[in-house]
């Protein structure tokens, strides 16, 4: 019998790519020139673009499903259910700091990048922790302003991921060249590779309008380099519980 969805659904979407970005598989698309300028170049008068660092590990989400909270796996699964080690740990990891996610109200849940395994980066996670949200959706499924993430992350003791630019003049967009150059090869969070790249949220003026996102992945990255499918060979862990 098939696993189910508690969400009825995927947890997390994918992110469309700008030109020039490294896809990674079949399910990767783009975006073409003329959207990618409101991203890279100008959005709205009033609009805001924000650059995260883009972390590489495996798409994660905890969902507060009916007063249970749940961790789940990018296609909406739960993490218990899957067929890799790696998200059986988020499970467990979640369990234990399970009171950080006491705040999420029925039907929201809280995205990031789950980094106990390297893929195509190894990480020093040394005094970090494995997980790094990115996202938080709300009860409506709508995705929420980031500086909101942070309050919520703040409080609840959790990571976010790494801001690269925040535009002080609305409306500005940040090019690919810049946020390349501010995050550096390492970035902020202890890549101990060539980081992967960056992740733009254009947080729109009219609250009413959905935030969008664009990522660039460099195209000297190699994602699921270390993976055991590529190397044959036992996994590469940047964590485990001691």
């Amino acid at each position: 019998m098939k696993p189910e969805k508690p969400l009825n659904g995927k947890a997390y979407g994918r992110i469309p790519h700008l030109p020039g970005s490294k896809f990674g598989n079949r399910e990767d698309k783009g975006i073409d020139e003329k959207a990618a300028r409101f991203f890279i170049d100008k959005a709205g008068k009033n609009d805001l673009i924000i650059v995260l660092e883009k972390l590489d590990g495996s798409c994660v989400s905890v969902a507060n499903v009916d007063g249970e909270i749940v961790p789940l796996i990018r296609s909406g699964y739960r993490a218990q259910t899957s067929h890799y080690e790696q998200h059986h740990l988020f499970h467990d990891w979640v369990m234990v700091h399970r009171s950080r996610f006491d705040h999420l109200l029925n039907g929201e849940r809280i995205c990031g990048e789950w980094l106990a395994q390297a893929h195509g980066t190894r990480y020093n996670l040394d005094g970090r922790d494995p997980f790094v949200a990115f996202d938080l959706f709300g009860k409506s499924g709508v995705r929420v302003c980031y500086k909101n993430l942070m309050s919520y992350c703040a409080m609840n003791d959790l990571k976010y991921a790494p801001v690269v630019y925040w535009g002080l003049d609305l409306g500005r967009g940040c090019s690919i060249q810049v946020a390349l150059e501010t995050l550096g090869p390492r970035g902020y969070y202890g890549a101990m590779d060539l980081t992967e790249g960056c992740v733009w949220r254009w947080e729109r003026a009219d609250p009413t309008v959905p935030i969008m996102m664009a990522k660039y992945v460099r195209p000297a990255a190699m994602p699921g380099r270390y993976l055991e499918s590529e190397t044959g060979k036992d996994p590469i862990w940047n964590w485990r519980p001691q």
